[in-house]
């Protein structure tokens, strides 16, 4: 009987200590879930936030009208792509 209960014991501890493993890697999953979607919130507050002031809108098609749609994709390109090399220099340089 006194076997059996140190068996027990064991696997008992085993399990305490696998769940707090478990318990710490789910803790850091969720800390990166977090901090991804925090850049998503930013995102819509800005873009909700920008919808929200006419001046703007107006703005963004008189741009359109302007330039032309096929010239005004083509600074948006180039430019997510100065965006994004940018933004991983900077992640490189960390």
């Amino acid at each position: 009987m006194n076997e059996r209960f140190n068996q027990l014991s064991a696997q008992h501890d085993h399990l305490r200590t696998v769940i707090a493993i478990q318990r710490e890697r789910l803790g850091e999953t969720t800390n990166d879930i977090e901090r991804q979607l925090s850049g998503v919130d930013r995102g819509v507050r800005l873009v909700r936030g920008i919808m929200r002031n006419p001046a703007v809108i107006v703005g963004a098609v008189a741009l359109v009208a302007a330039l032309g749609p096929r010239r005004l994709l083509g600074w948006v390109s180039r430019g997510a792509v100065l965006y994004t090399t940018a933004k991983r220099l900077r992640r490189a340089v960390r």
